[in-house]
């Protein structure tokens, strides 16, 4: 999905994730190029669903809240960036 919306779409990827998680395997994924922005927990020092990580993806994608479409499989994690004016876009 994510490669037939680059290029239309800004993509940014938000994950709670570790480091070594990231180092060895997020970071060598052959999606990984395809996002804008990157927000990893270990690096804001939370965790979705804390606020604070979607300000951090806000700031890093530089788009109004109502303009970001927030999918997510986790419905506490889409409830909480909907709280902060994102578009509930998809729940799995």
């Amino acid at each position: 999905v994510a490669r037939s919306l680059t290029g239309t779409y800004r993509l940014g990827l938000l994950s709670n994730t570790n480091e070594c998680h990231f180092r060895y395997h997020f970071r060598n994924a052959r999606v990984f190029p395809l996002f804008d922005s990157v927000t990893l927990s270990f690096e804001v020092g939370v965790l979705k669903p804390d606020p604070e990580s979607f300000r951090d993806a806000l700031e890093k994608i530089a788009l109004p809240p109502e303009a970001v479409a927030f999918i997510d499989d986790v419905r506490e994690n889409i409830d909480a960036a909907s709280a902060l004016g994102r578009k509930p876009a998809s729940y799995s």
